[in-house]
Parts: structure tokens; sequence; C-alpha cells
């Protein structure tokens, strides 16, 4: 039976979300990922060794931490998942001495300051990434999700069947 964590992950200050979990909506893939903008919420399965976890986090701007929620089959890893979603969301990286040193370019200080602690989000897989990022260089970015979807669907990892999680991205094999 599938688990569910409830954790909060501390994010190093300042921090601006709105532009990430726009980012995330416009890259969610139908069956993989979900994204709600007016909650600021973001839900999406990654592949662990014990099977697929649903991480559905919530992105507030100036929040001093992002809660996480985390479902997974019962012998899932969950410090896995939470170092996973760490290093994705980028909440460790340190923000000041990046605004402060992009600060100083004319054009850059009023951005930097309309959005202090702006994060770049990674990637919870390399192929899954790698797989979007052909399909969208092909066609528009909402037609490489609808794809990604159709792949998902035909042939994506169900893993252990838990009903609180959707499948993980298809492997390379």
């Amino acid at each position: 039976p599938a688990v569910t964590h409830e954790v909060r992950l501390a994010v190093a200050e300042p921090v601006t979300w709105a532009p990430a979990l726009r980012a995330l909506a416009a890259h969610s893939v139908p069956g993989l990922a979900e994204t709600d903008l007016a909650a600021g919420r973001h839900t999406h399965t990654v592949a662990t060794p014990t099977g697929p976890a649903r991480v559905t986090v919530t992105l507030t701007d100036g929040a001093p931490d992002v809660p996480c929620s985390v479902t997974l089959g019962e012998d899932g890893d969950l410090a896995a998942v939470v170092d996973l979603v760490r290093r994705w969301l980028d909440v460790d990286h340190d923000p000041e001495p990046v605004d402060a040193h992009l600060a100083v370019d004319p054009v850059l200080t009023p951005l930097v300051a309309a959005r202090p602690g702006l994060r770049v989000v990674g990637s919870t897989d390399g192929w899954e990434t790698a797989v979007t990022t052909v399909l969208g260089q092909q066609v528009s970015v909402a037609a490489a999700r609808t794809f990604a979807g159709r792949l998902v669907a035909a042939v994506a990892d169900h893993g252990p069947a838990a009903r609180d999680v959707l499948p993980t991205f298809p492997s390379p094999e």
C-alpha cells in the first residue's frame, strides 16, 4: 500500500517561485505531472529504486520552506526522494551572491529587484529531460508535451500499482 509523508524543505531566502512554477506548468507531461498555477502546486512522479513516488510541492514566493507531500510504496526511500526534490528545485542554492553580482549590471538591476532569489528548476530524470528536449526541438513545447504524454500512456512504468501514484517516464530500455 502507498504511504504519504508530509515534509517541509527549508529554502535559502530570498526566493521567487512564480517563474519556476510557470516553467514547470509549460513542460508538464500529461499522465506524469500536473500543475495548479492558482494554488502554486506542482505534482510529478519520480522513479526510485523501490518504485514510483508521487511528489507534490507548493511553491510560494517568499516562503521560508517548500511544503512537500511524498507518496511512496511502503518500502519507499523517503530520504532519497527528498534529496532528489532538493536538487530539482535548487532549494539549497544561496541566491544572495548571485543576485548581488547580477544587480551590478544596470540592465539586470530592475530584473533582479523584481525577482529576488530566482531559481533554475532542474530535472528529476535525465532521460525524461533528454527525450522531451529533443521532442521540443522538433515541434512546439505544447506539441512535445502531447507526444510525451502519448509515450507515457503507451509504455510508462507503472511499478507496483498504487492508486495515488502516476506512472514514471518510460526507461530507455
